[in-house]
């Protein structure tokens, strides 16, 4: 990195964190507004509302960036034409788009570093926002779910779970799959201590079949498709996904 290419930075850098801390600050003014009442009354520790508005600016991050750098862009051309500095290098046979270059540079980290949050941390950040407003503006260890359905229509398999965690769906305890016929009886009963989504395939673990006849009546004891203790079984032709429970 030149000289010139550290002049040019710096000057980027120091105005695109002015209008970063103040866009944020913007927006976390803006929704104290509607909650500060909320979150007084519900007596939330500091630390608390810190880590809430630390989750909260990432949804908008998409929104701040573009418009935080086209500001500090604008402001660091015009400082650079003001004190003359871009007619210097360009008279030092430096040309307008080797000088563009760091710029260009930051533009391209800004919108890969804004999908890759848009994509990773958005959706966690969003989820976690909600608890929290849920939860009287507390942090709330989120506990299982038990007795948990599901029914796929469109394949007929019902899905009945002892428990699982809301963050952890690809992992089931106490799974009960029943595969029904046409006029809703069923075929067969896959039971197993555990199942785990992995590789985009389910996997079941000590899983046993009760199949059933025709009139719906069990035809013997649940059968182990792999006797022994701690067995696993692909079932890649599930297509139900961990989202959706």
């Amino acid at each position: 990195m030149t000289i010139i290419d550290r002049h040019l930075l710096r000057t980027l850098f120091v105005p695109l964190a002015a209008c970063l801390l103040g866009f944020t600050m913007l927006f976390v003014i803006w929704d104290l507004f509607d909650h500060l009442n909320k979150i007084l009354d519900a007596g939330s520790p500091f630390l608390h509302i810190m880590a809430y508005y630390g989750l909260y600016i990432f949804p908008v991050l998409e929104y701040l960036a573009p418009a935080s750098l086209l500001l500090a862009t604008l402001y660091a051309m015009w400082q650079l034409t003001r004190s003359n500095e871009l007619v210097a290098m360009r008279a030092g046979g430096i040309g307008f788009g080797r000088i563009m270059l760091p710029f260009l540079i930051v533009g391209l980290v800004f919108s890969l570093g804004s999908s890759a949050i848009k994509e990773m941390v958005t959706p966690i950040a969003l989820k976690k926002t909600e608890q929290f407003k849920k939860n009287k503006y507390k942090w709330v260890e989120q506990k299982e779910v038990a007795h948990l359905a599901y029914y796929n229509s469109e394949n007929r398999r019902m899905w009945v779970i002892d428990r699982m965690s809301p963050d952890n769906p690809a992992l089931l305890h106490g799974v009960k799959l029943t595969e029904e016929r046409s006029d809703g009886k069923r075929i067969r009963d896959l039971i197993a201590d555990r199942a785990e989504y992995l590789d985009g395939n389910w996997w079941f673990y000590n899983l046993r079949i009760q199949y059933f006849a025709e009139n719906d009546i069990p035809e013997k004891d649940p059968i182990p498709v792999i006797p022994g203790e701690g067995t696993v079984k692909e079932l890649p032709y599930l297509t139900e996904t961990p989202d959706r429970f």
